[in-house]
């Protein structure tokens, strides 16, 4: 494991608001960070939304779920969050930015998210009339 980065200490001769703002600049994500951060969490948010609306069909009897959909709802998310917590946690001891950790943690729940309205959308039921 590498070992972690002293303190960073205030350069003699540098004023206190200059440190600040050259520390708070250099911690800053890309643009480039910031577009794929975004765009990865704008799909989980659409897929989460699609899933959301698939289960309410399911509790409404308008589409066909697993009998176990239910409790299966509640305990994915705890697992979830669980892996999202570790990996975030693995990439801060590693010593990545915030925007690493964001998209580490972001990571585990796009991909249960996309796999839920995968396994979801395969049950849909057959259009009446169509």
């Amino acid at each position: 494991m590498p070992a972690l980065s002293p303190p960073i200490s205030q350069p003699p001769g540098l004023d206190t608001s200059a440190f600040l703002a050259l520390m708070l600049v250099s911690t800053l994500p890309t643009p480039a960070q910031m577009l794929r951060l975004s765009l990865r969490g704008s799909a989980m948010m659409a897929e989460a939304q699609a899933v959301v609306a698939m289960r309410m069909l399911g509790l409404m009897g308008f589409w066909p779920v697993a009998p176990d959909e239910n409790a299966l709802m509640v305990v994915e998310k705890l697992a979830a969050l669980h892996e999202a917590q570790a990996a975030m946690m693995r990439a801060a001891l590693k010593g990545g930015s915030a925007a690493t950790l964001a998209e580490a943690g972001l990571r585990p729940l796009r991909r249960r998210t996309r796999a839920n309205a995968e396994r979801l959308s395969r049950r849909c039921p057959a259009l009446v009339g169509g």
